[in-house]
């Protein structure tokens, strides 16, 4: 068997699924959703044009067949897309019930996702009393801060002085179906937080939710700035993927970027992850060289 090298990119959509109108950010829904075509296009506009300029230019994965599958998944021809493909190329529908992370690499690894996954609803309260207070006590806390849907960047820069002072943790969550939550390093400590996502995500799990994420970040009031040592605490898949098969028929595979915390690193021989996004294609592509035939390199890149 030839090595292979799944690549993925997260949020670099090509083209909306034919359920996408069942799906919302904001209260809008995701209906008409093309990431890279739109990127293409404002490229086109001359709308991207710091630290670039002009068309977009990816003539490497073109060649390869990108802009033919844009093209096949929308309809819509992404400006500077435009070459005959030299390589075997295609685009897929998902099978599974969802758009978040895990239900993406399931599927792309041979598992979709059979249930529904649990969201948390847009209000604040976003956690049940109950939930809140499980959190609280796993902390050694009086309560917690957040408790809504929000941006992490945001609710760290809206909520970080009073963390300080409280000590309480800040929990978030998303339109994924998540539990974040947030803590200084030093503050709160990060081996304490770690232990309070390990030990919280178990009765999530058990609630369809599909991770606990820990969101350490650092600095004083005006100056927070999260750390690259996230960690998320994922769902079990519900049988072996690709990456198992290949671990007990032989040789496993290499994990590069964030793969290996939604694929609960099964099959996984060795793994990399950059520790901020200026290393993260070099360090996520060192187990590759060091692969050999029969072996599935999986790798992705994401935002911190």
């Amino acid at each position: 068997m030839p090595r292979a090298f799944l690549i993925v990119m997260d949020s670099v959509g090509v083209g909306g699924a034919p359920d996408a109108a069942a799906f919302f950010n904001d209260g809008r829904p995701d209906t008409g959703a093309n990431t890279l075509a739109h990127i293409a296009q404002a490229c086109a506009a001359g709308q991207a044009e710091q630290g670039r300029s002009g068309p977009l230019r990816m003539p490497v994965l073109d060649a390869l067949g990108l802009g033919a599958a844009v093209r096949l998944a929308s309809g819509t021809a992404a400006p500077g897309l435009g070459a005959e493909p030299q390589g075997l190329w295609g685009a897929a529908s998902e099978v599974s019930n969802g758009k978040d992370t895990p239900s993406g690499h399931w599927e792309l690894a041979g598992v979709p996702v059979p249930w529904d996954w649990t969201y948390f609803p847009k209000t604040v309260p976003a956690f049940s009393a109950d939930l809140s207070a499980e959190i609280a006590r796993l902390a050694g806390t009086a309560g917690i801060l957040g408790n809504c849907h929000a941006s992490g960047v945001t609710i760290i820069e809206d909520m970080g002085a009073e963390h300080l002072r409280t000590g309480w943790p800040i929990c978030y969550t998303s339109a994924d179906s998540v539990l974040q939550i947030a803590a200084h390093e030093e503050a709160f400590g990060l081996g304490r937080l770690l232990d309070l996502c390990r030990a919280l995500a178990p009765r999530l799990h058990a609630m369809r939710v599909g991770r606990v994420i820990a969101r350490p970040f650092t600095g004083a009031p005006g100056q927070f700035a999260r750390t690259p040592n996230r960690h998320d605490y994922a769902i079990r898949p519900p049988r072996p993927h690709a990456a198992g098969l290949g671990r007990r028929g032989g040789p496993g595979h290499p994990c590069g970027g964030q793969d290996r915390r939604y694929l609960f690193r099964q099959g996984h021989r060795r793994s990399a992850q950059g520790a901020k996004r200026s290393c993260t294609f070099p360090t996520s592509f060192a187990p590759c060289r060091r692969s050999r035939a029969g072996i599935v390199d999986f790798c992705q890149f994401c935002r911190i």
